[in-house]
C-alpha cells in the first residue's frame, strides 16, 4: 500500500512538471497577421467596366441643324479606376470607347452639310475617349462603392466618323431598288479632337450621366452650325 501511494505521488508531481514546463511553439496573433485589403469598392484603389445609355439635347441650336430628341443618341463602353484619398474624396480615370449620333431633321432651312432634305441623315461619331475625375462620396458605405458625385473634365478623339444619309428612290429606276444609302465615310470639315466637361451622380452601380462638349464639332475653315453639345443617360457598372 505504502509503495502504490508513493508511486502516486512521484506520478503526480511529474506530470504536474510536465504540464507547468511546456514551452510554446506557436502563437499568432489574428489582428496583426491578418492583410488589410487595398482593392475593392471602398478600399484604396477599385477598377471596373461599365455600359452606357444617352439621348442628345438641343439647347441651343434650331433651324439650320436642329437634331432629333429621342433619335440622337450615344452608347458608350469603358473602364474606370478609383483612387480613395480619404472617406469623402477620391480620383480617378476613365479611358472609353462611344459611338454617338446626330439625327439631323430635315426642314426647309437646313443647310448641313446641303440643304438638299432625305428620308433620314445621321452624322456618327465613333470616339476613344479619356476623362479625369474628381469623386465626392456621400453617406457610410462599407464594402460597396455607395453614393457619390464626380465632377471632371475629357478629351476624345473621333477615329472613324460618317455622314449615314438615306432615302426612297421612285418607284422605277435603273438600279431596281426603292431605297438608298449613302455613307460618307471620315467628312473632312468634323473636328476629330474633341473636349469637354461631365459629371456623374450614382448609388452603387448605376449612375445618372451628363456630358457637356465644349470645344466645336466642325472646323473653323467651315461655316456649318454647331450641333448639339448636351448629352444624358445611364450608366451602369460591373463589379
Amino acid at each position: 500500500m505504502k509503495k502504490l501511494v508513493l508511486f502516486l505521488i512521484i506520478a503526480f508531481s511529474f506530470l504536474n512538471t510536465m504540464c507547468s514546463s511546456q514551452n510554446v511553439l506557436f502563437k499568432q496573433e489574428v489582428t496583426l497577421d491578418t492583410v488589410i485589403p487595398k482593392k475593392g469598392p471602398n478600399y484604396r484603389n477599385f477598377d471596373h467596366y461599365y455600359i452606357g445609355y444617352g439621348f442628345i439635347f438641343d439647347t441651343q441650336h434650331f433651324g439650320a441643324l436642329e437634331t432629333i430628341i429621342g433619335s440622337s443618341t450615344q452608347f458608350v463602353f469603358g473602364f474606370r479606376h478609383k483612387t480613395k484619398i480619404n472617406n469623402h474624396y477620391a480620383i480617378g480615370y476613365d479611358i472609353s470607347y462611344n459611338t454617338t449620333g446626330y439625327s439631323i431633321k430635315q426642314s426647309p432651312t437646313k443647310s448641313f452639310p446641303t440643304s438638299v432634305n432625305y428620308k433620314s441623315e445621321k452624322l456618327l461619331m465613333r470616339n476613344f475617349r479619356v476623362e479625369l475625375y474628381n469623386r465626392i462620396n456621400f453617406g457610410k458605405r462599407g464594402n460597396k462603392v455607395g453614393k457619390f458625385m464626380d465632377i471632371g473634365a475629357f478629351g476624345e478623339y473621333g477615329f472613324a466618323n460618317a455622314l449615314i444619309v438615306k432615302d426612297k428612290l421612285p418607284a422605277t429606276n435603273a438600279f431596281g431598288s426603292t431605297k438608298v444609302k449613302m455613307v460618307n465615310k471620315n467628312p473632312n470639315y468634323v473636328n476629330k479632337l474633341n473636349y469637354g466637361i461631365t459629371t456623374r451622380i450614382a448609388n452603387n452601380r448605376v449612375a445618372i450621366y451628363a456630358t457637356y462638349r465644349l470645344s466645336e464639332m466642325f472646323l473653323a475653315s467651315y461655316t456649318y452650325p454647331e450641333t448639339a453639345n448636351l448629352i444624358v443617360g445611364v450608366q451602369v457598372g460591373f463589379y
